[in-house]
């Protein structure tokens, strides 16, 4: 009977060449679509009173763009989003966040699993009343990207824990809470999730 260890070698040294042969070691810049959500843009019942889009869509309403470079398995990012996060607001917000991915950097990998921090901030504008609030909320990443070519595949993970808020209202009193979800009154923790397409641009 084959040695048991001599079986897991044999393993890693077949699955291994599948993660490692494809990796990329040129930098690019690269531009990413978070197409879910689009479904802000139809605010039916079920949208408007689900926590699905901010579970689903990473908090993001309308059209969500991002543009980025990557490189040394490393990833700075910037991204936009604006659109109706609900029947009576609309929202604008911008992120900047940097993922080190740890496949690239530990295993050979190409892409693969990464981790990494960003800070979000997003106007919720009442439509109606036109009173702004204001946030600035730090966030951890956890993600995977798949690569096709010169097109890939984002899933990610980010988990609040901190908000800082002002509001336009005369005399409102700006406020800071460690929390770890972006609906509270919901779930005390909800970590929310990002699927987005991109395109490499080198």
């Amino acid at each position: 009977m084959k040695s048991p260890r001599l079986c897991l070698a044999l393993l890693i040294l077949c699955v291994a060449p599948a993660f490692a042969e494809t990796r990329d070691e040129k930098d690019f810049t690269f531009v990413a679509w978070n197409a879910p959500a689009l479904m802000s843009f139809f605010p039916t019942g079920f949208v408007t009173r689900s926590i699905l889009p901010t579970a689903l869509c990473n908090q993001e309403a309308g059209i969500a763009l991002s543009i980025g470079h990557f490189g040394d398995s490393q990833a700075v990012e910037g991204r936009l989003s604006v659109g109706n996060s609900n029947r009576t607001y609309i929202a604008v917000q911008a992120q900047a966040g940097w993922n080190w991915f740890l496949g690239e950097g530990l295993w050979g990998f190409d892409k693969g699993p990464y981790v990494g921090a960003e800070l979000r901030y997003w106007d919720l504008i009442q439509t109606y009343s036109g009173v702004e609030s204001n946030n600035i909320a730090p966030l951890v990443d956890f993600g995977w990207w798949f690569d096709f070519g010169t097109w890939f595949i984002d899933l990610r993970l980010s988990q609040v824990f901190a908000i800082a808020s002002f509001s336009s209202i005369a005399h409102s009193v700006p406020g800071f809470e460690i929390v770890f979800s972006p609906l509270p009154g919901i779930a005390p923790w909800i970590p929310m999730g990002l699927v987005q397409v991109g395109l490499k641009l080198y």
